[in-house]
């Protein structure tokens, strides 16, 4: 079973990747929809008149359902899945900041 600061890292790492993602989408906002490839952000912000906020407000949305569910799904199907689930949206969004980071 994975101890306690390593589900608190897995955690705190998809809240920390998940600010560093919005920081920067915020910040090279003139230059986002243009290098977005995602379909649906692009809808998003085709919906808010080319504006960031709406995709940004659904991003954040997002990570705070994830971070959410860990402790519903403990608490419901138990300390195994829990931690499965999360160390898996670890996982996913470390995999996102390395696309983010190193992706051409």
């Amino acid at each position: 079973m994975p101890n306690k600061i390593l589900i608190s890292l897995a955690w705190c790492s998809i809240a920390l990747i998940s600010s560093v993602d919005v920081y920067f989408a915020i910040k090279l906002q003139n230059d986002l929809y243009d290098n977005e490839i995602n379909p649906i952000g692009k809808w998003l912000m085709d919906m808010d008149n080319g504006d960031v906020a709406l995709f940004m407000a659904l991003k954040f949305l997002g990570t705070l359902i994830v971070l959410s569910c860990y402790p519903i799904i403990r608490s419901n199907f138990g300390a195994k899945w829990a931690h499965r689930y999360i160390l898996i949206a670890a996982f996913l969004s470390f995999a996102l900041l390395m696309f983010l980071l190193y992706a051409k």
